[in-house]
């Protein structure tokens, strides 16, 4: 999904992750935990007795990420910013608001 997804603003470091289509063919099918989230990369986690975690890049991935009992696909190229600009910017988006503020003197 793109674009107008809710779920774009939302914490991904948490969720159970998995990698639907990626342009390193060796990280499809990659899934656990999202451990933590960089601009350009997830960190995903398998199981503590199946090795140490991965990092993928996010551009040019597909993720599948389940919030709660929703799962939803999400681009990595959508979700390509540090987490805190990506929710504050789609978060604006959503709203209608720009990022500046209108006061008169």
């Amino acid at each position: 999904m793109t674009g107008n997804n809710p779920r774009l603003i939302d914490e991904i470091i948490g969720t159970r992750c998995r990698v639907v289509r990626s342009t390193d063919p060796s990280q499809v099918g990659l899934e656990g935990v999202v451990l933590d989230e960089t601009k350009n990369t997830l960190l995903i986690g398998k199981d503590l007795s199946n090795g140490s975690p991965r990092t993928v890049q996010k551009h040019g991935c597909v993720f599948s990420v389940q919030f709660g009992s929703e799962t939803v696909e999400l681009s990595g190229d959508t979700i390509a910013f540090r987490p805190e600009d990506r929710i504050k910017k789609l978060a604006k988006k959503a709203t209608g608001r720009s990022g500046s503020t209108d006061r008169e003197n």
